[in-house]
Formats: structure tokens, sequence, C-alpha cells
């Protein structure tokens, strides 16, 4: 919805570069470098006990999250 009402040149926000990726390129959206708003970084952790090993689900989520991050 967020993507929608700016697509529509209702507003401006933060979107995940994922998926603006293509609208970025074809310069139908561009990114704004304001002065006083730096981009916004958010960390994600996998969190487990120490006695269990990372259940099948939890792994391809994880492998996911990093493959979409660059770093899988």
């Amino acid at each position: 919805t967020k993507k929608s009402v700016i697509m529509n040149g209702h507003g401006w926000g933060g979107l995940p570069e994922h998926m603006i990726a293509e609208e970025l390129k074809n310069g139908e959206l561009v990114a704004l470098n304001i002065e006083g708003f730096r981009p916004r970084h958010t960390e994600v952790f996998a969190i487990r006990r120490r006695d269990q090993t990372m259940g099948r689900v939890k792994g391809e989520i994880w492998r996911a999250l990093q493959a979409m991050a660059g770093q899988g």
C-alpha cells in the first residue's frame, strides 16, 4: 500500500530497496538524500539455545534472509 501511495505521487517514504529496485533502475522512483535523514539499516539475528541446533524451518528462513541481504 505504501509503495502504491508513493508510486501515485502522493508522498515519499522509506521502502526496502529490493521492493523498488526495478523502479529505481528505470527512473520511476529516485532515491532521496536529505541532510539530517540517514538511511535506516536493520539488523536481524537468529537466536537459539546453545544446546539445540537450528531447526530446518528456521535454517531455511535464515538462509533466505542472508541471500536477500547479499550475504548468502
